[in-house]
């Protein structure tokens, strides 16, 4: 038995004080838990963990030949440097610096450098690199665009995409087709007391398109993503989620469908979204003012992750002729007007109030020019 468990083992015996005794007792449980963690990490051969545990007195006690760190430029320096020990023989960085960086919550340090992952360190000073070209994830109308405008055209696309089964029987349908862009001119921001921003008008066009999509899709059983570029957005949408589960339930004859629907419903920022992937992306862009101030939705890397995550259909929200004003959103909607739809959505509410699916189907007043 270890000497520290035995000799507190000894104190608990000569211990009358019910406080100490309490106390006596956390504290061996706490000494055997990390005996017993200690002891099964050097044992290990392959460990999954968070980057928190490098900093932890299990890691530094153990050596590894090997060790691979997965969404790299999302780690501060900092974070990654306990990873290079004398022990390790090789690091492998795994990550795109064409995406999000590691969230640093004080101004400062971020001008100071510290946000700067090893990964785009070592990148920016052309360390050697392997770069992944090939994409298995987004529908080729979406992949070609991110391709051409974020990897110098350097992305393939894997065959699985390119093959048949990835175009789905809701793509028919031009308004749920693999790229559209939902123009919505008189929907406007919100500014809320924290700082940052709604747009109430975005939220009842996505989840009307969402029922405009469930009614004639009941058994699509697709996953789905609502990606807002704002927190107070993502909390808006998820305080409507129960109007709209209501809304559902009676339309639907079925109440498992509109369930299994709603399971299937994720919504969250961007920054969380990152790394993930759904058949169906909708995005909010929610800024639309008559300054035309966009704020970090032109982020060139924010923009990417947005971009990025859906594999068959990605369904985009926002004002046409405000985010027209920054030349990345701008080329965006030109390539959709070319290869999807852009759509105008001419209420501040619901979108297709005055249509049916059927009726949206057929209306050639719907498809308008991107100027």
């Amino acid at each position: 038995m270890n000497d520290t468990i035995l000799s507190n083992l000894l104190v608990i015996t000569s211990t009358s004080n019910a406080d100490s005794l309490y106390d006596t007792c956390v504290k061996i449980r706490k000494t055997a838990e990390k005996e017993i963690r200690n002891a099964l990490v050097k044992k290990t051969k392959i460990m999954f963990a968070t980057l928190g545990f490098a900093h932890s007195h299990s890691f530094k006690n153990t050596d590894f030949d090997i060790c691979c760190v997965d969404e790299a430029c999302q780690a501060s320096e900092p974070e990654t440097l306990p990873l290079l020990k004398d022990s390790l023989k090789r690091l492998v960085l795994i990550g795109d610096p064409n995406q999000l960086p590691a969230v640093i919550n004080s101004k400062l340090s971020e001008q100071a450098g510290y946000g700067v992952s090893l990964f785009e360190r070592l990148y920016k000073r052309n360390y050697p690199y392997v770069m992944l070209s090939t994409q298995y994830r987004m529908h080729p109308k979406i992949s070609e665009f991110c391709s051409k405008n974020f990897y110098g055209g350097q992305l393939k696309d894997g065959p699985n995409v390119l093959s048949e089964s990835y175009t789905k029987h809701w793509h028919s349908q031009r308004m749920f087709g693999p790229l559209v862009f939902f123009n919505q001119e008189m929907a406007l921001e919100e500014k809320c007391s924290t700082g940052s921003y709604v747009n109430s008008g975005e939220i009842d066009a996505i989840f009307s398109t969402l029922k405009d999509f469930f009614v004639k899709y009941p058994n699509s059983n697709a996953t789905i993503g609502i990606v807002c570029l704002y927190k107070e957005q993502k909390k808006m949408m998820l305080e409507k989620m129960n109007d709209f589960s209501r809304t559902l339930r009676e339309i639907a004859e079925d109440p498992k469908l509109v369930a299994s629907f709603l399971n299937n419903i994720d919504v969250n920022t961007v920054d969380g979204f990152q790394g993930q992937q759904r058949d169906i992306i909708l995005l909010s862009l929610v800024r639309a003012n008559k300054k035309g101030s966009l704020g970090f939705i032109t982020d060139i890397k924010r923009v990417n992750v947005s971009l990025t995550r859906a594999k068959h259909s990605l369904w985009i929200f926002g004002n046409k002729d405000v985010v027209c004003i920054n030349p990345t959103w701008k080329s965006v909607i030109d390539y959709i007007q070319s290869n999807g739809a852009v759509i105008p959505c001419n209420s501040k509410s619901l979108i297709f109030t005055n249509y049916t699916v059927a009726d949206i189907q057929n209306k050639t007043e719907l498809e308008e020019q991107c100027e």
